[in-house]
């Protein structure tokens, strides 16, 4: 297993991370109780506001391997898809993958608001919600089988 791994990051700016058990337990919360109690209400979720080297300082911290950050702009990330140096999942449809490389331009050109980071989960859950660390120590073996197989790719 490598004992360094490289994440690509588009944007020097912080944007929001939540632990997807979280968006789940945030959602089996709502659909629980229902449009009387959140109809019509939307609900930012962001546990911590991290940039990609920030990212990369809490992964190698849960992980206990040296993770990198590279800055990508959305430029850079359009010419290594179209080049073939990037490939996208290929359960992710073009059009869609269009849609977040767009979010992704968006972001980096700050148009896009990101409030900050929230209470959301744990006033709605009452559970307090996970951190980036927190998070990838939990799924550590996980996490760093996938980045060793991604390597290879």
């Amino acid at each position: 297993m490598s004992t360094e791994h490289s994440i690509g990051s588009w944007d020097p700016n912080r944007w929001g991370w939540i632990a997807p058990e979280d968006v789940s337990a945030v959602a089996a919360t709502v659909l629980l109780e229902g449009p009387q109690v959140h109809g019509s209400k939307q609900y930012w979720l962001a546990t911590e506001m991290l940039n990609g080297e920030q990212v990369a300082l809490k992964l190698t911290e849960a992980l206990q391997v040296q993770v990198n950050s590279a800055i990508l702009t959305p430029d850079d990330l359009e010419g290594g898809i179209a080049s073939g140096a990037i490939k996208t999942a290929a359960y992710i449809e073009p059009t869609y993958a269009a849609g977040i490389l767009e979010w992704v331009r968006q972001t980096y050109e700050g148009k896009l608001n990101f409030k900050g980071a929230t209470t959301t989960v744990e006033e709605l859950t009452g559970t307090a919600a996970l951190s980036l660390v927190d998070w990838a120590t939990r799924n550590r073996e996980a996490i760093l089988e996938a980045g060793t197989r991604l390597s290879r790719a």
